[in-house]
């Protein structure tokens, strides 16, 4: 499989996904929080196989920085009472960096968030999403953060090295993950 940073910029192999696979957009970080200096550094990734998109990937990239939560884009760290650990207990921003998967975050390195990826359903369960973790990983980024939706997505992830942080939505419906480059100490 090939894999294609792109931007949304007349790009060609955008406008193919968005005409032939309704599921599939080109996403823009679009958050209203003030704290958020990522805008324009979006990272789109296409996994193509005989020119055919069949997986795709929406990050956004984040420059280092000392505190981890200030950094992270995880939806609900600003926000008291929508996150919680394994007690009970809020989680916000200054918090993070006590969680599994966040602690040994150096501020070294970029994190990246992977807001979404997503497969064509017919090639589910075929390695895609295996080979498009693999290909993130081997971006410059200290961290790969995410939002795991579901017991599926959660297992798909420990599988692929990621580490459950404990760190819940109050219906137990997600699951913060995260990855550490393990070049960075």
């Amino acid at each position: 499989m090939k894999f294609y940073d792109i931007t949304d910029n007349e790009n060609e192999l955008v406008k193919e996904i968005e005409n032939n696979y309704k599921n599939y957009t080109y996403l823009r970080w679009n958050n209203p929080d003030d704290r958020s200096p990522f805008l324009n550094q979006d990272l789109f990734v296409v996994g193509c196989e005989n020119d055919e998109p069949l997986i795709y990937a929406s990050c956004y990239l984040g420059n280092p920085s000392k505190d981890v939560g200030w950094n992270s884009l995880i939806d609900g760290l600003n926000n008291p009472g929508k996150l919680f650990d394994l007690e009970g207990t809020s989680v916000l921003i200054p918090d993070l960096k006590k969680y599994e998967g966040f602690r040994d975050y150096t501020g070294k390195g970029n994190i990246l968030h992977l807001g979404i990826i997503d497969c064509n359903e017919k090639f589910m369960g075929k390695g895609f999403g295996t080979e498009m973790i693999d290909y993130l990983k081997g971006k410059d980024s200290e961290l790969i953060e995410l939002l795991a939706n579901g017991p599926g997505p959660t297992k798909f992830f420990e599988n692929n090295e990621f580490i459950n942080s404990g760190i819940s939505n109050i219906l137990n419906e997600i699951s913060i993950m995260s990855w550490h480059n393990p070049q960075y100490k």
